[in-house]
């Protein structure tokens, strides 16, 4: 199928592409900081994050079981590894279409679905909260960690209901509550003292937690309109690096910290980079620098 017919089938919109149709509103800020220079190394350093969370992705694609001939819509799909993954399972006949916010992301997962020569995968920018996607497009809605931030989840999950078909079905990865996440905040709170004072979502606002409760889990994905909705523990080491510098360095470009870190002097920046590496020391181990996750494998069915 060529990319322009691919796309017309996903999209109800008359024939414009997802990629030229505006993001939500309700999300600008989401879209501003996913499309700042705090964000970058998404796209730019993305290899890092798929070795530290390798092994959350492939239970993630194991337990959404994506079969040949389907197609899925990957959320939030970043620089475009699971976007890869899940092509390369619904091979040869089915399709994968990534979406996300960040465009500097999905231009690095264009790139590497060129170089891969697919014609069964396409990537785009646009917020799936309000994409108007065609109905009875996917057999599967699957996401590591891309939906934790939608303004209005369950508005964007009953977006995604209606374009589901009748047997479809949604496997999500998401982050448990915050207290149960060694990663990410133990790094945090050991340089919240060299930081300004940082904002905490609410348990009902966007942000990397807001999934955590299962109750609110279900209260979205049941609003929404789906069904037999599971929450399942999913508890991998994620492995920031070799030694404690470059776990260091790795949150500095990854997590809550790129959210204030870039607005501190160079000397503020220092003092926190240093307190990092002293923090990690105490978490060697013989695989490098390791900390326990905490996450949700969210499924649910049309």
């Amino acid at each position: 199928m060529g990319v322009a017919n691919y796309l017309s089938f996903y999209s109800d919109d008359g024939g414009m592409t997802m990629s030229e149709q505006k993001a939500g509103p309700s999300n600008a800020a989401q879209i501003e900081f996913w499309n700042s220079a705090a964000s970058r190394a998404w796209a730019d350093e993305h290899e890092r994050m798929d070795r530290a969370v390798a092994k959350v992705t492939e239970a993630l694609l194991d337990m959404a079981a994506p079969q040949p001939g389907e197609r899925v819509l990957d959320i939030g799909c970043g620089s475009g590894t699971t976007t890869l993954e899940l092509a390369a399972r619904v091979a040869p006949a089915g399709h994968v279409l990534g979406a996300d916010i960040a465009e500097q992301s999905v231009a690095r997962a264009r790139g590497r679905i060129a170089d891969a020569g697919l014609r069964h995968a396409e990537v785009v920018v646009a917020d799936v909260s309000s994409q108007p996607f065609g109905p009875n497009s996917f057999d599967l809605a699957f996401s590591r960690f891309g939906v934790m931030f939608f303004s209005d989840p369950v508005s964007a999950f009953a977006n995604v209901r209606r374009a589901m078909k009748p047997d479809g079905r949604v496997a999500l990865a998401v982050f448990r509550a915050a207290a149960d996440n060694l990663w990410p905040n133990s790094p945090l709170a050991a340089v919240r003292h060299l930081l300004p004072p940082i904002s905490v979502p609410g348990p009902e606002e966007p942000g990397p937690f807001s999934w955590a409760d299962p109750g609110r889990v279900h209260r979205i994905l049941e609003g929404a309109g789906f069904r037999a909705v599971s929450l399942t523990p999913l508890d991998p080491l994620i492995q920031l690096g070799e030694e404690a510098a470059e776990a260091a360095q790795f949150m500095m470009l990854f997590g809550p910290l790129t959210r204030v870190v870039p607005a501190l002097p160079a000397p503020q920046r220092d003092a926190v980079r240093s307190a990092l590496e002293i923090f990690f020391q105490g978490h060697t181990a013989s695989q490098g620098i390791v900390l326990p996750a905490a996450n949700w494998v969210v499924r649910a069915r049309v």
